[in-house]
């Protein structure tokens, strides 16, 4: 049986039913997680994520609203930093960019020090100029998973009417992705 009480247990099986793309199995899982460690944001993400891949979009805007509730106060980088990836990841969030952007501040509070994470909150907050210089330039440096930055300068100069640039930045987040 699984022990009722261990946070880390509900993770693990919500992984497994993520695996299976058992989404509500999955968000209930990280959501027991959550009840039983609230002060752990990469706990919020997953179940975030899951409800997010399962399509309950109101679902994964609770959880962001209840993040921003619960880490309002946070000066923590990483935990503001997780917040901003959070709720960044679903196309409405239903969350104020501005709260966005005060999380990206608190993450990366020397401009440049995290630019992808200050450019992807600037987008979601509708400051697609101040994003697209913001990813333009984190898209410069050598990173890990740069598909992150280009799909979010597909969205910025997308809605800034440059369908080029957009389709361009698109394909390259999903040559690398198919890669």
């Amino acid at each position: 049986a699984l022990q009722q009480d261990q946070p880390h247990l509900w993770l693990a099986r919500g992984r497994r039913h993520a695996d299976l793309n058992q989404w509500p199995k999955a968000a209930s899982d990280f959501a027991r997680a959550v009840t039983l460690k609230d002060d752990d944001p990469r706990n919020w993400y997953e179940q975030a994520m899951a409800q997010l891949a399962g399509g309950d979009l109101p679902a994964y805007r609770r959880v962001c609203a209840d993040l921003i509730k619960r880490f309002g106060d946070t000066k923590d980088p990483g935990v503001a930093a997780r917040v901003v990836y959070t709720c960044v990841s679903g196309a409405n969030a239903g969350v104020d960019g501005q709260q966005l952007l005060r999380f990206a501040e608190i993450a990366a509070p020397v401009p440049g020090d995290d630019a992808a994470l200050r450019g992807v909150a600037l987008c979601r907050a509708g400051k697609y100029d101040d994003a697209i210089r913001a990813l333009e330039a984190s898209a410069r440096a050598p990173m890990p998973y740069p598909a992150l930055q280009w799909l979010f300068l597909s969205i910025a100069h997308h809605h800034r009417g440059r369908a080029t640039e957009a389709g361009r930045y698109l394909d390259s987040a999903a040559a690398w992705i198919d890669e």
